[in-house]
Order: C-alpha cells, then sequence, then structure tokens
C-alpha cells in the first residue's frame, strides 16, 4: 500500500508540474500573439455531438455540441476547425448556418477559435489553476 501511495504522489506531483508548464506556456504565447490575430466571419458548418461523463460513479452523462466552423482567411483561403469550447445541448447555442466571428493567427502559430473570452483563454486558465492543485494534492495525500 505503501508504493500505491507514493506512486499516486509522484504522477499527481507530475501531472501537476504538466498541466502548470502547458497552461503558462500557451497563455504567454496567446497573450503574445494578440496583436497579430485577425477577424473573420465564420459560419458554423457543422455540429459535433459528444457525450461526456459527468459522474463516474453513477455513469451519468450529459451531451455537448461542439461546433465545425467554416471561415475565409484575409488571403482568401477557406479553412474549416472545430471548436475547443461546446456547449451544453440543452441549451441549443448553436446552429448550422449560424454565424460568429473568428479569430485566427495568419502565421499558424496558433489554432483559430471563436472570438470570445471563454475560447481564448479559458482552457488554459483551467491548466494553469489545476496544475497547482495537483501538486498541492501531491504534496500531502501521505
Amino acid at each position: 500500500m505503501r508504493y500505491v501511495v507514493g506512486l499516486m504522489m509522484v504522477a499527481f506531483f507530475l501531472g501537476g508540474v504538466g498541466l502548470f508548464a502547458v497552461g503558462v506556456r500557451e497563455l504567454t504565447r496567446r497573450f503574445g500573439a494578440r496583436r497579430r490575430l485577425r477577424s473573420a466571419e465564420g459560419e458554423i458548418v457543422r455540429i459535433e455531438k459528444r457525450q461526456e461523463i459527468m459522474d463516474s460513479d453513477s455513469g451519468r452523462t450529459a451531451d455537448f455540441d461542439y461546433p465545425e466552423i467554416r471561415f475565409r482567411t484575409g488571403s482568401g483561403g477557406d479553412k474549416t476547425f472545430i471548436s475547443e469550447i461546446g456547449a451544453g445541448a440543452r441549451t441549443a447555442r448553436y446552429a448550422i448556418g449560424q454565424k460568429l466571428t473568428v479569430l485566427y493567427d495568419p502565421d499558424g502559430e496558433l489554432p483559430p477559435m471563436i472570438d470570445s473570452w471563454a475560447a481564448i483563454w479559458m482552457p488554459n486558465l483551467i491548466r494553469t489553476i489545476a496544475g497547482p492543485i495537483f501538486i498541492f494534492g501531491a504534496l500531502f495525500i501521505y
């Protein structure tokens, strides 16, 4: 049993360090790229439905909609991407044909994203916050 707890401590610590490092790196990249990001009007061409587990004990799941968006870059090329940010299927937030503002990096260093605070910052903020929580848990699990 002692070895299992020790292994969990190491795994949680390394996972926390990894989450924190990736979160900070990506926040820094996005912050630095703000000025070169370009805006374009995109259109939802498809909605990908995903079922995600909300409670592993009861097996309760929830449906989420992730829009696939097509937009035209400033150079005239068409691009398509699936958003990292989904919406609960009950809310019907997205519809095929719906127009959305999209941000894209003309240099291609960052993937395209919906122009919203949540799409730009939230995934990496969550990683940056979750990292220290994992590290703290690893240090005090025993």
